[in-house]
């Protein structure tokens, strides 16, 4: 039987869904009870679709005015703070807008004109027109814009924003400036710490305003990435994608969409007997036809989704192939032609969020012989008859298939560490390593290229958004922007060794970490030490890095060219030599007090480590064993500063 409806969409009316409820064991009964009611039949790759509001809710995924606030201040300084381009939505910005200012002493409000981002006019046009105003150059005070459009109210809200974010700001207890333009980097002209509230265009404002030299640079989603004094938080887009809970508290977008997608899918498909995808669904991009805005709000569309609906546009244009390709062809035949032309498609890989890979089929191409084309062009000439020439042709079948494609975008090595206990769980150390995991998630490398860690991480620094954390520089812990990047860079470089890369570039710590094995790590630092490795494996290399902060782990996984013939690599590591203890020195300062002391180095007893690979055959047995890096870390003489007055208490030093 042919199938002649097209895509079909039905609602189905759920109970409404509390903090704390379990969003896919209730999305999945109330989508099975409404299939029985109604005498619905299910079909293999029907989709099953959740708002990522309810998701959210049932989360308890809230953050606070007074924890924005908090989160602004530290990433701020709390001084003066420059605000660009932010919709015009009481829904969306108005209490980001409250904690934002709550977080620092003045905001310098830049609003990008004649309309928002998402459409939002604050004036038209032809107004703008009027009165001789070019908004791509000229910048506008406050009073300026008054004096030219004087109150301006929101067609469709009854809102003055103007007024309205102004009032927002002072009633947060902050000094408001309101400036007009379209050029971000504008704002720097007014202040150099910035936090930049456009959505879609975001990544080319930070880009923008760290050229111009901007000392902070932050995007909503860099805003609430980590729990702060207790709250939610969504590591990956930040206050992106919040929406108004109360006049105090947002929404955040929902954490783990993936799996809750997958959960769902998996529980309807074994309900059901059919396949059933599942996606966490955000705006998509409809156009209020009253307000004349664009809903998309939202940074992504859908943050979370089953395996099935990953893909990327491959499409073909029927009318196309109708009118042109096959214009001689009708009924049946048209139809299989049509058909086999949606077959035979080129083998294309992009890499999808969550880890997986759209891989489009590959398309057979066609080479017209010209020369027989022609002569039965002359011909149909001759003949003065009616009709239609299909050119003859022969198939070139393309030289990188789907077969080729899956076989290069493998699991060929996967390495966790964890960033858990009293050191390794501050938060500043948390967002950097979060930050830095992100950074490096959906790198692709080339066939041959060379990777380097630091070039993809850039300057650490506050300019760029890194938070200062312990880090470890000439033998002892020190304050640092970035700290705790080298988490992610040794995690990275088990992984490729798993995956046997070339190691290029890579050097160790002043001594062994607690979250790998001895001679297992690799320390990176600006303008210093770098984790570099060039692809050799033969085809493209794809990282995914990703953190689980309540499981307080990072996991860096490698998708490619497997080893041939099933080959795989087994690390290890030992200790082979302890060397000499140095001890521990004391040196007077007087800048202490009588009877104080400060432990400025510990003392640690240097080794001696070396690092293998083993392989493996597919079948497990052992092929031989690799020495990869021989370490030495070298002991380190302890330093502890006491008081003068102290000098004759023997104090005593070490660990």
């Amino acid at each position: 039987m042919s199938r002649m409806f097209g895509t079909v969409v039905r609602g189905v009316r759920a109970p409404i869904f509390r903090e704390g409820d379990d969003v896919v064991k209730g999305t999945v009964d109330t989508v099975l009870k409404a299939l029985k009611e109604n005498s619905v039949e299910p079909h293999d790759k029907d989709v099953v679709a959740i708002t990522e509001s309810v998701v959210a809710r049932t989360q308890g995924n809230y953050a606070t005015v007074e924890q924005i606030a908090a989160d602004v201040k530290a990433r701020t300084g709390g001084k003066t703070v420059g605000v660009t381009f932010p919709i015009l939505s009481r829904n969306r910005f108005s209490v980001l807008l409250s904690g934002i200012a709550a977080g620092c002493e003045k905001v310098v409000l830049m609003l990008s004109y004649p309309s928002d981002e998402v459409g939002n006019h604050l004036i038209s046009m032809d107004r703008l027109d009027e009165k001789g105003i070019d908004p791509w150059t000229d910048v506008l005070s406050l009073e300026r814009f008054r004096a030219e459009f004087g109150s301006v109210i929101h067609p469709f809200t009854g809102v003055d924003y103007v007024e309205y974010y102004s009032s927002l700001i002072r009633e947060a207890g902050a000094e408001v400036e309101v400036i007009f333009a379209n050029r971000v980097q504008t704002i720097l002209d007014y202040t150099d710490t910035v936090i930049t509230c456009d959505i879609h265009t975001r990544a080319r404002s930070k880009r923008l305003l760290q050229a111009a030299g901007a000392r902070v640079v932050l995007g909503l989603d860099d805003l609430m990435t980590a729990p702060v004094a207790g709250s939610g938080y969504n590591a990956q887009y930040g206050l992106l994608g919040s929406n108004k809970a109360d006049e105090n508290r947002v929404k955040l977008f929902p954490r783990d969409a993936m799996l809750v997608a997958e959960k769902i899918g998996q529980l309807m498909s074994e309900a059901t007997g059919h396949h059933i995808e599942a996606m966490v669904y955000g705006d998509g991009a409809f156009k209020d036809p009253a307000g004349k805005i664009w809903e998309l709000a939202d940074p992504v569309v859908a943050p979370g989704y089953t395996k099935g609906l990953i893909g990327t546009p491959n499409e073909l244009k029927l009318k196309y192939l109708a009118d042109k390709e096959f214009a001689g062809l009708s009924g049946q035949a048209l139809k299989d032609a049509i058909s086999q032309k949606i077959r035979e498609k080129d083998a294309k890989v992009s890499l999808a969020s969550g880890g997986e890979f759209a891989i489009a089929a590959d398309e057979a191409g066609q080479e017209v012989n010209t020369a027989k084309l022609a002569e039965e062009i002359r011909e149909y000439v001759r003949r003065g008859e009616g009709g239609a020439i299909v050119a003859p042709y022969s198939m070139i079948y393309p030289e990188y298939t789907v077969e080729q494609a899956r076989n290069d975008t493998q699991l060929i090595a996967e390495f966790t560490t964890y960033f858990k206990g009293s050191t390794y769980g501050k938060e500043n150390r948390v967002r950097n390593i979060v930050k830095a995991s992100g950074l490096i998630d959906k790198c692709v490398i080339d066939p041959g290229d060379i990777f380097s860690i630091n070039q993809v991480l850039g300057e650490r620094n506050e300019k760029n958004g890194w938070s200062v954390a312990a880090g470890i520089k000439d033998g002892a812990y020190v304050q640092e922007y970035g700290g705790g990047v080298c988490q992610v860079s040794t995690t990275l470089y088990n992984a490729l060794l798993m995956a046997d890369m070339h190691i290029v570039e890579r050097h160790h710590h002043s001594w062994p970490l607690g979250y790998v094995d001895i001679g297992r790590d690799a320390t990176i630092s600006t303008g210093g030490p770098d984790l570099r490795f060039e692809n050799t494996s033969g085809a493209a290399l794809f990282i995914l890095s990703e953190t689980d902060e309540k499981q307080k782990r990072i996991t860096v996984k490698l998708y490619g060219r497997p080893l041939a013939d099933g080959v795989s690599i087994e690390l290890s590591s030992k200790k082979v030599k302890t060397l000499d203890d140095l001890g521990t020195e004391v040196e007077e300062d007087a800048s202490l007090k009588p009877g104080e002391q400060q432990i400025v180095r510990k003392a640690r007893q240097g080794s001696v480590a070396i690092t293998y690979k083993t392989y493996y055959s597919a079948e497990g047995a052992k092929l031989g064993t690799q020495e990869v890096t021989r370490d030495t870390y070298r002991s380190i003489k302890g330093l502890i500063k006491i008081a003068p007055a102290a000098a004759a208490t023997g104090a005593e030093g070490g660990e």
